[in-house]
């Protein structure tokens, strides 16, 4: 005998199609995240601490995506009623979904933050986009206490339009308010020197890639969520399990990239150095040459010899910019950002 034919492809299937983006999103962080603590020993405290916040929430989230879909097919399985209630572990999951998404933008926003500096826009620019990313976690906790006062699905869906509408569009307006600003500020930077104007432009492209990606995910998720908002099917599923994860990995990325901007921009920086005895230094033209003497202090029996190439910023037209310069130090602070 054919058993009840539940239509899950529309509501099960969508959540399981979402959960496994989600864990290849997952694997992906984890690797980024390997890959930062591996480069980057040397970065701040404050840094350090967001990759490992921001990768224990991914973990939890993903961890709680396996358990609520475990409830659904295993937990569930043959109960209609079980099948039609959103357990306790997806709204904790929506939480730390919106939190997320929060830290992330706080993080852009302070580096537009830093690259303004102390310009009289500076701060009504980035007031505006807290306030923007503050009312989308607001949105997203108000939707966690909708659906928790009644876990129907059906029902939660509905009685959570508004707060959930909200939290999209405004994490969407604030993703395009953030691209848009980042490729407004990299732009007003622009110098007239060639390194410094590769860099800008690669950090340009980085920007725009992530306001396309994020903006797209959330502009998914409230598209799908409004149109099928009054019947029995989960289609946001496929956007909203993966979205935060975007996030994730586009904040790593931008981390991540840092050491190939630098040697891109200064591939003629070399410097090798071991510690030895007290130095002799002999410097020609652009090479220093230092030699560490032996104990004995005969400079025939040095031990090592330290060289340091130094360089010079060449302009488009072949002009030469005296060291440090204000090119060198717009560089450097923006592949360090």
């Amino acid at each position: 005998m054919a058993g009840q034919d539940l239509h899950l492809g529309d509501t099960l299937g969508c959540t399981f199609i979402g959960v496994l983006f989600a864990l290849l999103l997952y694997g992906c962080s984890c690797a980024q995240t390997l890959y930062y603590y591996q480069e980057y020993p040397k970065d701040t405290l404050f840094v350090k601490s967001l990759v490992f916040i921001l990768w224990l929430l991914d973990t939890s989230r993903t961890s709680l995506d396996v358990a609520f879909l475990w409830v659904w097919t295993v937990t569930s399985h043959g109960d209609v009623t079980g099948l039609a209630r959103l357990p306790n572990t997806f709204t904790a999951e929506f939480f730390l979904a919106s939190l997320t998404v929060f830290i992330v933008q706080c993080y852009f926003i302070h580096t537009i933050w830093t690259l303004l500096e102390e310009r009289w826009f500076q701060i009504p620019l980035t007031f505006l986009m807290v306030i923007l990313s503050a009312v989308s976690f607001v949105g997203g906790v108000v939707t966690v206490y909708r659906i928790n006062l009644n876990t129907v699905a059906t029902v939660a869906v509905v009685d959570a339009t508004i707060p959930a509408s909200i939290q999209t569009v405004t994490a969407f307006v604030a993703d395009m308010y953030i691209t848009l600003s980042l490729c407004c500020i990299l732009w007003g930077q622009r110098t007239g020197f060639k390194r410094t104007e590769t860099l800008l432009h690669t950090l340009t492209i980085y920007a725009i890639h992530r306001g396309i990606f994020t903006g797209l995910i959330q502009l998914a998720h409230f598209t799908t969520y409004i149109s099928t908002i009054h019947t029995d099917t989960l289609y946001w599923m496929l956007w909203h399990i993966p979205g935060s994860k975007i996030y994730v990995n586009s904040l790593l990325a931008v981390l991540n990239v840092r050491h190939h901007l630098r040697e891109a921009i200064y591939p003629d920086q070399t410097d090798f150095s071991v510690d030895a005895f007290p130095l002799d230094t002999v410097q020609t033209g652009n090479v220093t040459v230092q030699s560490r003497r032996s104990r004995g202090g005969s400079r025939a029996n040095a031990s090592h010899t330290h060289i340091t190439f130094t360089r010079s910023v060449i302009r488009d037209d072949d002009r030469e910019d005296p060291e440090p310069g204000p090119d060198e130090d717009l560089s450097r602070k923006l592949s360090s950002l």
